[in-house]
């Protein structure tokens, strides 16, 4: 006699209809000793003939007729053959027991006892047909955690599952307390959270709304999911969350001297000459607390050193009422003035130019081009010195806008590593690694109408605290060659994420600037891009890798190769959801 498995289900009595009766019957039936047949597929101490299997195979999918779609997301514990296997299965749900079945086949290593080995490549057939019918009637999920995406099913296998029309839905993060927060959230904050940070930009009902704490890399929301973080909270965390070094300067100038007070500390002036030894055109500079007080100061520098009015405008500039994206509770009158170009076209700049070019005060321009919800963009050859000509040309003040570029593609700017020199720049952002400061920086001739012409003033503009945090913040830089490291694992990701998108019939497209990383869909006649785009957001949030469907992403100084790597899986493992997902 050949032993065999053995299965004892314990099923309630209501769900034993004659028909599932029938079924179990022939599932105990594999109990009785079974005559052998060849081929024979040998495991570690049991002897399963293709017979069995095929019983097996039959009874299951005879069962699975008759059980509820319901998905089974959750692993399942490997139960590994011995000489007889008796599975217990004490639940009211039929699924249980058709995925520990499944789940003894999976986890036992078959080979072959016949000569030539086509009887393991026979079974390989079955177990993965026998997995694909499962997956088909939603009896198990194939998510992340699940016996198909463990090492039990190997490369070639999933292609060939992959093939045969599986779907790799991972299952749905828990998010409990981030809805109910939210809820709390909006009878005390209009809409709950704000702007960029609402539900809407991501996708609802996906991603929590609420984090509770991050370290390195990585976050935690309040429900206790961790993700690896390559939004990097907009951009300004640069080296990582909660870096002890900076840190613990800012604690030292809190407890041993303070930072808010009538007149200003001298650490100012320590930052401001940094800034002046690092940035090109930064002979002088303002600091402030954000970036869109860094970008309406310097347009307003433009306006009073030019008695002009108008500015010309590539990209986002935050949220102040000469640049808001969105109008309501803005005059008109405050951005009648303000004319819009598209990044990289300069001939729309020359076409505004010569309509407006006496009448303009600034040309202010991103030197790396980041629209909503597409490629980031490195500037043509010409761009930025036909930028720098045609303000030169009409009297125009030109400012670079980095808050996004500064102190991340090069410790000087885009300014520096592109060779284009600005009149003004902004920067913020990664420059105190999560301490809020932006500055406007520039030229003296330009910076001077501050003095009197130009009136600027905060309560907490110079609050030391983001002084020590930014002098740290460019310290580690420079002696960890932070930038370096951060461009060279951007070049790596990049590539192999060129690689992964190339395997995917969804048309798809990356950024080709390594520090800001960004998967996006390429529009189609159809119009499923959208989709598209929401379904693979979606399985990339539950795989725990924090990007936003709708804005760039970052790669901060903590993450690891290991984290590169495991995000270019769960990409891979998305992207197959959507190449088989019929839209």
């Amino acid at each position: 006699m050949i032993p065999v498995i053995q299965v004892i289900p314990v099923i309630p009595a209501i769900l034993v209809t004659p028909v599932i009766l029938v079924t179990l019957v022939t599932l105990v039936t594999l109990v009785i000793p079974v005559i052998p047949a060849t081929p024979m597929i040998q495991t570690n101490q049991t002897t399963l003939t293709i017979q069995t299997i095929r019983v097996i195979l039959t009874s299951l999918m005879n069962l699975a007729t008759l059980i509820p779609a319901i998905p089974m997301t959750r692993a399942i514990p490997a139960i590994r053959a011995t000489q007889t296997v008796a599975v217990i299965v004490p639940t009211q749900n039929l699924q249980i027991l058709t995925a520990h079945l499944m789940t003894v086949l999976l986890t036992t290593d078959f080979k072959t006892t016949e000569n030539p080995p086509a009887t393991g490549d026979f079974f390989c057939r079955k177990k993965l047909k026998f997995v694909i019918a499962l997956t088909k009637l939603r009896l198990i999920c194939p998510a992340s955690g699940s016996a198909l995406d463990s090492q039990l099913v190997l490369p070639h296998q999933k292609a060939y599952i992959r093939r045969e029309g599986i779907m790799y839905d991972a299952p749905k993060l828990n998010l409990t307390k981030s809805m109910a927060e939210f809820e709390h959230g909006k009878t005390c904050t209009p809409g709950g959270v704000l702007g960029i940070r609402r539900p809407y930009n991501f996708v609802e009902g996906e991603y929590p709304i609420y984090f509770d704490h991050g370290k390195g890399g990585r976050i935690t929301d309040i429900d206790g999911n961790e993700y690896l973080d390559y939004l990097c909270a907009y951009g300004p965390i640069i080296i990582g969350h909660r870096e002890e070094e900076i840190d613990n300067a800012a604690i030292d100038q809190m407890r041993n001297k303070g930072f808010c007070f009538s007149l200003t500390q001298p650490i100012q002036n320590q930052l401001a000459v940094k800034l002046k030894n690092l940035i090109k055109c930064a002979e002088m500079t303002v600091f402030v607390k954000t970036g869109s007080d860094a970008t309406t100061l310097a347009t307003r520098v433009a306006r009073g050193y030019t008695g002009r009015n108008k500015i010309m405008r590539c990209g986002y500039h935050g949220w102040h009422d000469w640049c808001v994206e969105v109008k309501g509770g803005v005059p008109a009158k405050l951005y009648e003035d303000v004319y819009e170009f598209h990044y990289n076209h300069l001939e729309q700049l020359e076409d505004l130019m010569k309509q407006h070019g006496d009448q303009t005060a600034a040309i202010i321009v991103t030197p790396i081009g980041h629209p909503l919800a597409e490629q980031v963009e490195y500037p043509k050859p010409g761009f930025l010195e036909g930028v720098r000509a045609l303000a030169d040309k009409y009297g125009a003040v030109l400012i670079f806008d980095e808050i996004r570029s500064g102190f991340r593609v090069h410790i000087g700017g885009a300014q520096t590593l592109f060779g284009v020199t600005p009149d003004l720049s902004t920067f913020g952002k990664a420059m105190a690694n999560g301490y809020p400061i932006g500055a406007c920086v520039g030229k003296a001739q330009f910076m001077k109408k501050i003095e009197k012409e130009v009136f600027i003033s905060s309560t907490f503009f110079p609050n030391s605290l983001e002084f020590v945090a930014a002098l740290k913040t460019i310290e580690m830089l420079e002696r960890d060659k932070v930038l370096d490291v951060i461009k060279a694992k951007g070049e790596w990701f990049n590539a192999e994420l060129g690689k992964v998108l190339a395997k995917h019939k969804v048309s798809t497209g990356a950024s080709p600037v390594p520090q800001m990383p960004f998967v996006t869909f390429n529009k189609d006649e159809s119009k499923t891009y959208k989709a598209k785009r929401v379904d693979f957001y979606t399985q990339l949030i539950r795989r725990k890798v924090f990007l936003q469907p709708y804005h760039h992403g970052y790669i901060c100084y903590r993450h690891t190769d290991e984290d590169l790597k495991y995000t270019l899986k769960a990409i891979d493992e998305s992207l197959s959801f959507v190449d088989e997902k019929k839209y």
